[in-house]
C-alpha cells in the first residue's frame, strides 16, 4: 500500500473517482472543503463551502451534487459556483448530511446525523428524485454511513454505524422502494464500526472499519467474513 496524497484533513470522507479525468474528489468534512486529486499531475486543489459537506457525486451533464447543512447543491468545482436545489433539512441546524451515493438510475441518496453525535437526535435517509424532489426512504437512523447495491440491483444495502450491521433491503429499482430489512454484516467486537462500504462485482461486500484499522469482505448472503 502506497501513500498517494497526505491531504492532512480534519475528517476526509466520501472519495469519489472521476474515471474521465483521471480525478478524485473527496471532502474534508467539518471545515467544508471539496477537494480534487489529479492522478496525472499529481496535485491537490480544493474549494470551500463555507458549511459542513457531507457527500458528494458526480453529475452525468458535468459538475457534483453535494449533500450539505442547509440542502442539496450543484457545483461547478472549476468555476468555484454552488446552486441550490433542496434545501431539505435546511431548517434543522442540530443535523447535517454524513454519506450517499448515486443509484442504479441516478437518484443521489444521502443520510442525516445529530452534529453533536447524540442518540436523542436521529437522522433521516432521502433520495433526491430525477425531478429533483426528495422521498425520505429511512427515518430514526443514528449515522448513516455507507450504502450500495447489488450487482443485480435487487438489493439495497445500509451501513447504520453505531448499530455495528449493514443492513440488506429488497429494492425497487424503478421506484426506489425499499422493504424487508434483515442482518447483512455483523462486525465482531473489537473492531470498530462500519464506516464505507461497496459491492464488487460478484456481489461481495467491502466494509471500511472506523476505528479497527481495517478494510474487510463479506459474503452478505450468509454473512460470512471472507
Amino acid at each position: 500500500m502506497n501513500l498517494v496524497f497526505d491531504g492532512r484533513a480534519e475528517l476526509g470522507e466520501g472519495p469519489v473517482w472521476d474515471e474521465s479525468s483521471q480525478s478524485l474528489y473527496w471532502l474534508d468534512l467539518f471545515l467544508g472543503h471539496v477537494h480534487r486529486y489529479d492522478t496525472k499531475t499529481k496535485k491537490d486543489s480544493f474549494i470551500k463551502m463555507d458549511e459542513i459537506v457531507g457527500c458528494l457525486t458526480l453529475r452525468k451533464r458535468g459538475g457534483l451534487l453535494a449533500a450539505t447543512e442547509s440542502g442539496v447543491y450543484a457545483i461547478d468545482f472549476f468555476k468555484e459556483t454552488k446552486l441550490r436545489i433542496s434545501d431539505i433539512e435546511a431548517d434543522k441546524p442540530e443535523k447535517h448530511f454524513n454519506d450517499g451515493k448515486i443509484d442504479p438510475i441516478g437518484r443521489f441518496w444521502f443520510g442525516s446525523i445529530a452534529i453533536d453525535r447524540t442518540t436523542t437526535i436521529m437522522g433521516d435517509l432521502y433520495s433526491l428524485e430525477k425531478d429533483l424532489s426528495v422521498v425520505c426512504r429511512l427515518s430514526d437512523i443514528d449515522n448513516t454511513n455507507g450504502m450500495d447495491w447489488s450487482p443485480d440491483f435487487r438489493t439495497f444495502y445500509h451501513v447504520d454505524s453505531l448499530s455495528k450491521e449493514v443492513t440488506a433491503y429488497n429494492y425497487q429499482i424503478d421506484s426506489g422502494n425499499i422493504s424487508q430489512p434483515r442482518s447483512a454484516v455483523r462486525l465482531p467486537d473489537d473492531t470498530g464500526v462500519p464506516d464505507g462500504i461497496t459491492v464488487s462485482k460478484d456481489g461481495n461486500l467491502w466494509v471500511a472499519h472506523w476505528g479497527g484499522g481495517c478494510v474487510t469482505r463479506w459474503d452478505p448472503k450468509h454473512g460470512k467474513l471472507l
